[in-house]
């Protein structure tokens, strides 16, 4: 019964990497990577596995940080612009 669990969520998980990305890194799909994270038929898919889940967890990161980032210099960016406006 857990296995028909698991994959009626994976049938529904949306990968949010594109491809070219994903190729270029060589990186298993997501859905493969859950479903070998549970129940990996060997070692070298339970790594490949953690390898794709560990780049999304960093990727997520580095995306929140930039936004951040742009965030930051935005308000920076109003802020000097009402200055030179209060002059």
């Amino acid at each position: 019964m857990f296995y028909e669990i698991d994959e009626l969520a994976l049938s529904e998980l949306i990968n949010p990497l594109p491809n070219a990305l994903r190729d270029k890194y060589n990186l298993v799909q997501l859905k493969k990577a859950i479903a070998h994270i549970h129940f990996p038929p060997n070692q070298q898919s339970l790594s490949a596995a953690r390898r794709r889940l560990i780049f999304d967890e960093f990727f997520c990161l580095q995306l929140r940080l930039l936004q951040r980032r742009e965030a930051l210099r935005q308000v920076q960016r109003d802020a000097l612009c009402h200055f030179i406006y209060a002059i």
